[in-house]
């Protein structure tokens, strides 16, 4: 078994990937879930003040953003610790914001896809656009939402050969928390089934966040 962990902040640039990453094989760590941590709070509309976006690395010019990549994958392999899996900026879809919010979203997205490929890393977790509790919306409408949401991303999954990862989420409600979308496996299958059929291939799988689970 090899044992993997988000770096959240740990892993940024090649400074932090060259300083972090000997202590996480120390800790026995032989991969990584590299985490591009989050583009937008959910309210106000003021971005994180998160190490990825406070570094400019979303707005970089190709040239420099596959230098930042390459590396904290060359200090990665320095280490013989594997890039199982990329954590794409979340959350991935906000309701009740305008649509130029939520597109730029996207084109982060479809840029950490990229990041994903440009890291030999096989895997980026893209959470679901996770309906609020009391919506209105009927699940066959969150179901399509969500497909349509997805296929967005068919094209560049391909072109970086990437597969991308639903995962179960979550809300809260009254200091509750509850499930939310993917948290039912008949209704995770049918997602896979239709996207892959749309892609052609397998670009979709299921990533289990057994901490959501737990909640």
């Amino acid at each position: 078994m090899i044992y993997s962990v988000s770096t959240a902040s740990l892993v940024i640039d090649k400074e932090s990937a060259e300083k972090n990453f000997p202590i996480l094989k120390e800790a026995g760590f032989g991969a990584i879930d590299l985490n591009f941590d989050t583009v937008f709070g959910k309210t106000g509309g003021n971005l994180w003040k998160t190490p990825f976006v406070e570094s400019g690395f979303y707005s970089l010019p190709d040239h420099e953003f596959f230098k930042v990549l390459d590396d904290i994958k060359a200090a990665a392999d320095k280490n013989g610790i594997k890039i199982g899996q990329c954590h794409a900026p979340f959350p991935s879809y906000i309701f009740g914001r305008d649509g130029g919010v939520n597109d730029y979203i996207v084109k982060i997205i479809k840029r950490t896809i990229v990041a994903a490929g440009r890291l030999s890393c096989p895997y980026i977790v893209i959470h679901p656009a996770n309906f609020p509790y009391g919506s209105t919306a009927e699940k066959e409408e969150v179901f399509n939402f969500n497909v349509n949401f997805y296929a967005q991303f068919i094209d560049e999954l391909k072109a970086n050969n990437v597969v991308c990862c639903l995962e179960n989420m979550w809300v809260k409600y009254n200091k509750k928390i509850l499930e939310s979308t993917c948290n039912d496996y008949e209704e995770v299958n049918r997602y896979i089934e239709a996207l892959n059929n749309m892609a052609g291939k397998d670009c979709f799988a299921f990533c289990l966040d057994t901490g959501h689970a737990v909640l």
